[in-house]
């Protein structure tokens, strides 16, 4: 009798947790073409991003995510639409009567498709001087310049001091053009025009040693700009450096000079230079760069001098580069669950569930890498490459049904599928 109440309490238990998983997966379930939209066009796959985002507002036809990466995806691939991006953009303003959640971003993206007359209601409906300056840059300068006098100090980023830069020149403000040009340069070296309209500046207010000095750092940055090869953008930058010797203290230069150093092979001196660096002060792109070039030439060591923290909340394509990285490191580091927690932070991330079930495997741990490579491609089903992959595990268990079962979850059904089937003998 005394077993009783722990009986209940279990079935309780067991109950609850059923229904937990039930909602969970009918949530799942619901939002799955949104994730399979997301991951089409983190893919550049943007033709199946656009079927996927329409699926997904059939059934969720004010999702507002869905809704504003629609209008993106229809400006991309193939199939483009310029009416379907337009359309997707109204509706998703159209959520927002009073205060639509704005951003530097969308502003551009509405300007590019012409949407002028949306832009003049948004100008009157957001506070934020900012946006009202980036609103009206196209349309009418002298209001543009009226609301940039008014920009908080709060909002003086990056944006803002390319955005004066450009907002200057065109009204011939040209000692204004110089301090929000140096202004941006401190924050951001890489930005080539910002150096062509500062020589432009210096040329009108007849300080012709100084334009014809940042004319020839806009030309060294073209170089660098334009040229592919590793080794040749190297030689450039040095010779940017050498011509101006205070660049080397810019923090996004210094970055970009460390992913050279690093693709050039000059590993030592790159992790001098990485010791110095602020890393969590470089922009994404830069750190990127960085990343890219430490996994293409596997230094994976100098990952010690960039992270720390393995339980640190970073930016998605952060996460995917560290997670190859300790896949690939074959020797003990401080770079450890970056996979589990891309999975963690980003669970419904295609390449999250992929990699850490690719790094399961290397643990051993096949069961469970399973389940994730399996969840990868639910979330993209055209990455026949990891389709194969699984098959194959499958089939070196043994486990032909199971095999067969996953090369049908491909949506391309493509030669290498194909082939793979064949040679397999999997018809």
């Amino acid at each position: 009798m005394k077993l009783k109440p722990v009986i209940i309490i279990l079935l309780v238990l067991a109950v609850s947790s059923y229904i937990f998983y039930e909602i969970k997966q009918s949530k799942t379930t619901q939002n799955i073409n949104f994730y399979r939209a997301s991951n089409a066009f983190n893919d550049q796959e943007y033709n199946l991003a656009q079927s996927y985002f329409e699926l997904d507002l059939e059934i969720n036809p004010q999702r507002p995510e869905s809704l504003y990466m629609a209008a993106q995806a229809f400006m991309q691939g193939k199939y483009q639409s310029f009416n379907k991006s337009i359309n997707y953009y109204r509706q998703y303003l159209a959520l927002f009567p009073n205060n639509p959640p704005l951003t530097y971003k969308l502003i551009q993206q509405l300007n590019n498709v012409g949407m002028h007359n949306e832009l003049k209601e948004l100008a009157l409906k957001t506070d934020i001087e900012l946006y009202k300056a980036a609103i009206w840059e196209h349309l009418d300068i002298e209001k543009s310049y009226f609301h940039l006098n008014l920009v908080q100090d709060e909002f003086k980023s990056l944006d803002y001091y390319l955005m004066a830069t450009r907002i200057f020149s065109t009204l011939h403000k040209f000692q204004e053009v110089v301090n929000s040009a140096q202004e941006a340069i401190e924050l951001n070296g890489l930005r080539k025009n910002n150096y062509y309209l500062l020589s432009q500046a210096y040329r009108n207010l007849k300080d012709f040693k100084k334009s014809k000095e940042t004319l020839k750092i806009f030309e060294l940055m073209n170089l660098i700009d334009s040229e592919k090869n590793p080794e040749q953008q190297l030689m450039h930058l040095n010779k940017l450096f050498e011509f101006k010797n205070e660049l080397q203290n810019n923090l996004e230069l210094n970055a970009f000079y460390i992913a050279l150093l690093i693709k050039n092979n000059f590993i030592s001196e790159a992790s001098k230079k990485l010791q110095s660096l602020e890393f969590n002060k470089l922009s994404l792109p830069s750190k990127i760069s960085i990343l890219s070039s430490i996994q293409s030439t596997e230094s994976y060591d100098l990952t010690e001098n960039i992270y720390n923290n393995p339980n640190a909340l970073l930016e998605l394509d952060e996460y995917l580069l560290l997670c190859r990285i300790e896949i690939n490191n074959t020797k003990p580091n401080t770079i450890t669950n970056y996979c589990e927690n891309a999975v963690k932070n980003h669970p419904h991330s295609a390449p999250s569930l992929y990699w850490y079930g690719v790094l399961l495997i290397k643990n051993k741990n096949k069961s469970k890498a399973y389940t994730f490579i399996e969840r990868a491609i639910n979330h993209a089903p055209w990455m026949d490459s990891w389709i194969i992959h699984l098959a194959n595990l499958y089939l070196l268990d043994g486990n032909v049904k199971l095999a067969k079962n996953v090369l049908n979850l491909s949506i391309n059904n493509s030669q290498v599928i194909q082939q793979f089937k064949m040679s397999n003998s999997l018809y």
